[in-house]
């Protein structure tokens, strides 16, 4: 039997044939007299259980602002709200905040999906005027996390002064 989780990530630790299924093998090794047919428990044909080793396992929102722009007074920002985590992050929330010079505002909120493992598209958006100083895209989400500190990321870089 092979059980190296490391070299094929999400998966049972058990597949003892070609013709796998996860009723023709108990968790010990041992083959049940009569195995249930796999499809009417669980509707797959020579799959694993994905979610067995992941029990417990948590979202990990995150916001990253890629890149933002400055040309003849238009701001343009380039964010996303990903997920590192091992389990669902859902529907979340990005937020786009700025600062002029009196503290964050929000600008503009976005849903945005936020599936597992998944970086996310970038979101673009737009600022016109001049006198920003900095922009911060921030991730909100309905799912318990593991590390909320990295749900906020703050670029103040060649921006419209």
């Amino acid at each position: 039997m092979f059980t190296d989780r490391v070299n094929f990530g999400a998966g049972r630790g058990l597949w003892n044939q070609y013709a796998y299924s996860r009723t023709n093998i108990e968790d010990d090794g041992s083959v049940p007299a009569v195995a249930v047919p796999n499809w009417d428990l669980y509707n797959t044909f020579r799959a694993g259980d994905a979610t067995s080793m992941y029990e417990g396992a948590l979202a990990d929102l995150v916001a990253t602002v890629d890149d933002a722009c400055c040309v003849d007074g238009t701001l343009t920002v380039w964010a996303r709200a990903g997920n590192q985590g091992l389990a669902d992050g859902g529907t979340a929330t990005l937020v786009l905040e700025a600062d002029s010079g009196g503290g964050w505002v929000e600008v503009e909120r976005r849903t945005v999906a936020a599936p597992v493992g998944a970086l996310g598209a970038s979101e673009v958006y737009t600022l016109h005027g001049t006198g920003v100083l900095g922009v911060r895209a921030r991730v909100e989400g309905a799912v318990a996390e593991c590390d909320a500190d990295n749900n906020v990321d703050v670029w103040a870089d060649g921006l419209c002064p």
